[in-house]
């Protein structure tokens, strides 16, 4: 059985983080790599299971890295983990994405019922 995987996930473009969020955590869960990006599953003491672990962290550093423009990509270049990746990015774009909904609740585009 192959580990190749293609999907159709719109990039990271800056503006889309909550679609492209909810993409990749899907791709990451089917994987069985979520935990792993989400820092549950940490890197393990032993040498022995180092080998396997690192093999899941660069499959999650492939799936996220390669959903993203490069212009984005930046951000994660000093990243040497898919856990400081998707930390990098939520810690940029998760606020915004609040302060976002604020603006558009307090300009009246959003109505509570």
């Amino acid at each position: 059985m192959s580990d190749r995987f293609e999907y159709m996930v719109n990039k990271f473009d800056g503006t889309n983080y909550q679609i492209w969020k909810y993409q990749i955590e899907i791709i990451l869960r089917q994987q069985g790599l979520l935990d792993l990006v989400e820092g549950i599953d940490v890197k393990p003491e032993e040498e022995s299971q180092k080998v396997a672990w690192n093999k899941r962290n660069d499959k999650a550093m492939v799936i996220i890295s390669t959903a993203i423009v490069f212009k984005q990509l930046e951000h994660l270049i000093t990243c040497d983990t898919a856990q400081k990746q998707w930390t990098r990015l939520k810690s940029i774009y998760e606020q915004r994405s609040t302060l976002q909904v604020c603006w558009l609740f307090n300009n009246n585009f959003i109505a509570i019922k």
